[in-house]
């Protein structure tokens, strides 16, 4: 009671120099929890004794449920400590996933998305999650934990729901967006033999998302790659017919399998399994965008339109930067690409890649 007295204020920090923020706040959280039950502060608006209970045993394990996303904006609570770091997230999803090889559990990343930050790099395997937490939590960000692949040598592995739904779910977009189509440059023109895997595709993206109705003309706008819109408009009576067609293949699939189909015939595609960054070409001071793809062949230099490999280097061929440059405020450096035939420096920026001329 005399502690109650003469105490105006709890403490703000705690008593025993800690070595992280997440420790200190835990110190101070716990500290005032038993104040609280102890009737030396009083409890907050609508708080009962019980919840300082639960403070002192549950956050005095260190321990506690911590959301993480999967693609597709899935959540799954995963127990999180004071010793978890990322590599222990990463590890377990990719358990739940069946993944038990080493080589494979590396091809997996966590990824902290802060809301209003342009950019997000991987986190370090061996960053502390609660340390990250509590830091973006005392600055008040709105942040989120993202599970995904990052490197793409492994098959696909169809045997697992799990799986099948977060490489689904990572794939689509960009196949939406018309990155992972190729068209012949000379007639950009897509042939029979693509439209009619184009549109088995869009039937089973369609089932996928559980209707049971064969998709209207309307539908197969959100289910066609933005590339092929125009394709699909000139032949849209011929294309409805064909899908129709297909439909009644896709009825017996349930979610799953139909994600499980559409992944077998997108992983034969070349680039399949991509990282794309948009960038620009300068040569003889003439700008062209193009787009930059990385995948198990190495980087390659993408035409914009038509997606036709224009260059492509082997990691081997890719050197470390051979010049850092600070423009107007902004950090460059340069990265050669390429062997005694043939080399291009790209300049990085955090946004964007600029080529100079060969040498």
């Amino acid at each position: 009671m005399i502690i109650s007295f003469n105490l105006k204020f709890p403490i703000v920090t705690s008593l025993l120099k800690l070595e992280s923020e997440y420790l200190n706040r835990l110190a101070v959280d716990s500290f005032t929890a038993i104040m609280r039950y102890m009737g030396d502060l009083p409890l907050r608006v609508h708080q009962r004794e019980v919840e300082c209970v639960y403070t002192i045993l549950v956050e005095g394990k260190l321990s506690k449920q911590h959301t993480y996303f999967l693609p597709g904006g899935v959540q799954i609570a995963l127990q999180t400590s004071a010793s978890t770091v990322v590599e222990d997230i990463i590890r377990c999803i990719s358990h739940k996933m069946g993944i038990e090889d080493e080589a494979e559990f590396r091809e997996f990343s966590l990824y902290c998305i802060v809301e209003g930050d342009q950019y997000t790099m991987p986190l370090e395997r061996d960053e502390y999650i609660l340390d990250l937490v509590a830091e973006l939590e005392k600055n008040e960000n709105i942040y989120y934990l993202v599970f995904c692949r990052s490197v793409w040598n492994f098959p696909l592995r169809l045997d697992s729901e799990l799986y099948i739904d977060i490489i689904f779910h990572q794939i689509v977009p960009d196949y939406l967006e018309g990155y992972l189509l190729i068209l012949p440059s000379h007639h950009m023109k897509i042939i029979q033999e693509t439209q009619e895997e184009l549109l088995r595709i869009a039937a089973l993206l369609h089932r996928a998302s559980g209707s049971n109705e064969a998709p209207t003309e309307t539908d197969m706008l959100s289910l066609l790659p933005k590339s092929a819109l125009e394709t699909f408009s000139r032949n849209s009576e011929s294309s409805m017919k064909y899908v129709s067609q297909l439909w009644n293949g896709m009825i017996p699939l349930n979610t799953t399998e139909a994600k499980a189909q559409c992944l077998e015939i997108l992983q034969k595609w070349p680039l399949f399994g991509s990282c794309f960054f948009g960038i620009k070409m300068l040569e003889e001071n003439n700008e062209e965008e193009a787009i930059l793809a990385i995948n198990k062949m190495g980087a390659n230099v993408l035409d914009i339109e038509s997606h036709e490999t224009l260059w492509r280097f082997s990691f081997s061929a890719v050197h470390a930067p051979s010049n850092v440059v600070e423009l107007q405020g902004t950090t460059y450096a340069d990265v050669v690409f390429g062997d005694e035939t043939i080399q291009k420096t790209i300049r990085l920026q955090v946004d964007h890649v600029i080529f100079s001329s060969p040498f």
